[in-house]
Parts: C-alpha cells; sequence; structure tokens
C-alpha cells in the first residue's frame, strides 16, 4: 500500500515535467520566430496558439509557417462543409435552407477552386497570388455568414465560420510578410 501512495506524487511529477516548456518541442528559437510573425498578424492569440500547438512548426521557418496557417484554414473550410451538408439534410425552415445553400455553394468553391489555387501559387512562391486566392476563401465564408443575418436569422455556423475566417486572416498575413521580404 505504501508503494501506491508513492506512485502517484512520482506520476503528477512525470506529467509536469513533460507538460513544461522546457520538454516541449517548440525551441526558445521557434517560440521567438512564432512570436515575431504572430505580432505582424491580426490574430497574435490564436496565431501563437495554433503554431505552437502545431507539432510542424518545430524548425519552420515564416514560409513553414504560412503554410501551417494555409493547411488549418483548409482543413476547417472542409471539416465546415461537411457540418453545412448536416445541417442541410435536418434543416426545415425554407429560409434557413437557402442560407446553408449559399453557405454550401461558397465552401465548394472555397475547397475545390481558391484554396487549392492558393496553395499552387504558395508552392511557386507566387505569394501576392496566394494571399489573393486565400482572400477569395474568405470571402466566401464572410458570405457564408452575412446569407443569416440578411435573411434575419441566426447563423449556426457563427463559431465555425468566425475561427475559419480568423485562420484564413492569419495566414494571409504570415504571406504577405512574404510577399514584403521584410523578415
Amino acid at each position: 500500500m505504501e508503494n501506491l501512495v508513492f506512485v502517484q506524487p512520482i506520476r503528477l511529477v512525470f506529467i509536469l515535467l513533460i507538460l513544461s516548456p522546457s520538454f516541449s518541442r517548440i525551441s526558445s528559437k521557434d517560440a521567438s520566430l512564432i512570436e515575431s510573425v504572430c505580432k505582424r498578424t491580426m490574430y497574435h492569440d490564436l496565431c501563437v496558439s495554433s503554431l505552437r500547438s502545431n507539432p510542424h512548426s518545430a524548425g519552420a521557418d515564416v514560409k513553414g509557417l504560412a503554410r501551417i496557417m494555409l493547411e488549418l484554414f483548409r482543413d476547417k473550410a472542409i471539416d465546415n462543409l461537411v457540418q453545412v451538408k448536416k445541417l442541410q439534410s435536418t434543416a426545415t425552415d425554407p429560409v434557413i435552407q437557402r442560407c446553408l445553400e449559399v453557405c454550401s455553394t461558397e465552401y465548394g468553391l472555397a475547397n475545390d477552386t481558391y484554396i487549392p489555387v492558393a496553395f499552387g501559387y504558395f508552392e511557386s512562391n507566387s505569394m501576392a497570388e496566394a494571399v489573393t486566392n486565400a482572400g477569395w476563401a474568405y470571402d466566401g465564408v464572410e458570405t457564408c455568414e452575412d446569407e443569416f443575418g440578411e435573411e434575419h436569422r441566426s447563423s449556426p455556423l457563427t463559431a465555425r465560420n468566425n475561427y475559419a475566417m480568423h485562420i484564413s486572416r492569419i495566414a494571409e498575413d504570415i504571406m504577405s510578410i512574404l510577399v514584403e521580404k521584410t523578415f
């Protein structure tokens, strides 16, 4: 029984050590780059938390950080389209159905056109064009959200849309750093 009492504090110490900043995968150099880059974005705290929680941030340069945020936006846009389709299958209000159809169209364009094109330009180092296409995807998400307001309805997607727009804006801001070549 005495061994059991001793095991718990050791387990707690081990967990605390693993979770402490000195044991994280992000080095102080990486954390400094993340902080410096995120200071130049519209959503600093979300930028920092998103990048620090991504294991690919370790050792990434500015372009790598931009890629992570663009990938996060792509993943969120895909996830949001799945959610829109689920809501469409259960919506009974014809106005909500029309709003969700707009969202489906806009997220479809983002996922099938704007984000893949943004990635193509990104990979070819045509950052201004990548920013433009990511911006068009952002505009589609904003259109989805605005559609509900125009119809005087509460959007069931507000939190999802806002998160997607914030992530998109962060990706655009970081890619803009690369356009300016000021880092």
